[in-house]
């Protein structure tokens, strides 16, 4: 008989069980330092500026962009509080969609001042943003998996986590909205993280300028952000002079005289 051959095959190999994914650590964010560090210095309210982005339909033919409206500067003036008006047309759709495309903000409550304040009460919350098209509002604005974790991670310098916004939240966007912002000392680091389907940027290098975070929102009828009347009017004209001669804006009586604006553009008024 012929003998049959055998054929000996290789131990098989077993393939190693799935590893479940890993969990991504929940972001702690504390503002309770940063606060308590300016809590015993006067509190002056510093004045207001109409919240007046510079705009250009056309920008190398992409459509819609513009520069927002910066601050000025504030050293010096830590726990005091600062107004934005924000007139009703910044808040329409076009508008939305650009700051939530541009994401010019650092930081996660409290934001270097350089940060675009609309693009911040996006992501607080306070004002729905604009999702680009083929994504369901549902996959950005519901609380993701795997993001509680036993290692919390604490990030100190702004609100607690636990105090963002969620849809039902949002001001009325038909109206004007008056921001009143907290001035803070500049953090070692700004943290970035997603709300309200918008990404704010880390930054964690020494930052040249201040830090504020959002103290106060309400809104107002359409208009009045600007001061269409008379004495309003006047107001603005006489801030705009007083930048042009010396650089800074008037200062209240009894409220803690000029704000320095030297180094920064400011836009106040229209």
């Amino acid at each position: 008989m012929t003998p049959v051959p055998h054929h000996h095959h290789p131990p098989r190999r077993h393939s190693p069980a799935p590893q479940p994914p890993a969990k991504r650590p929940k972001l702690i964010i504390n503002s309770t330092p940063v606060v308590d560090s300016v809590a015993n210095l006067p509190r002056y309210h510093l004045g207001s500026m109409v919240y007046n982005p510079s705009g250009n339909s056309n920008a190398s033919n992409k459509g819609y962009s513009t520069t927002h409206s910066m601050l000025p500067r504030f050293e010096g003036r830590e726990n005091c509080i600062f107004q934005i008006r924000i007139p009703r047309r910044y808040l329409y759709e076009r508008e939305r969609a650009e700051v939530c495309k541009r994401r010019w903000l650092w930081g996660s409550d409290v934001y270097t001042d350089d940060s675009d304040v609309l693009a911040v009460l996006v992501h607080l919350g306070k004002i729905p943003p604009v999702l680009p098209d083929g994504i369901e509002p549902e996959l950005v604005l519901a609380p993701q998996p795997g993001a509680m974790e036993d290692k919390d991670k604490e990030i100190n310098g702004a609100l607690p986590a636990s105090a963002k916004s969620t849809p039902s939240g949002y001001v009325n966007i038909n109206k004007d909205i008056i921001v009143d912002i907290l001035i803070l000392p500049p953090l070692e680091k700004y943290s970035s993280t997603v709300r309200n389907a918008i990404k704010s940027r880390s930054w964690n290098k020494q930052h040249d300028g201040m830090s504020y975070m959002v103290h106060e929102v309400k809104t107002a009828e359409p208009g009045e952000a600007e001061g269409r009347g008379k004495s309003m009017r006047k107001q603005r004209l006489n801030e705009r002079e007083h930048i042009r001669k010396w650089g800074t804006l008037p200062g209240r009586e009894g409220e803690g005289g000029l704000r320095t604006l030297v180094g920064r553009e400011a836009k106040v008024g229209a």
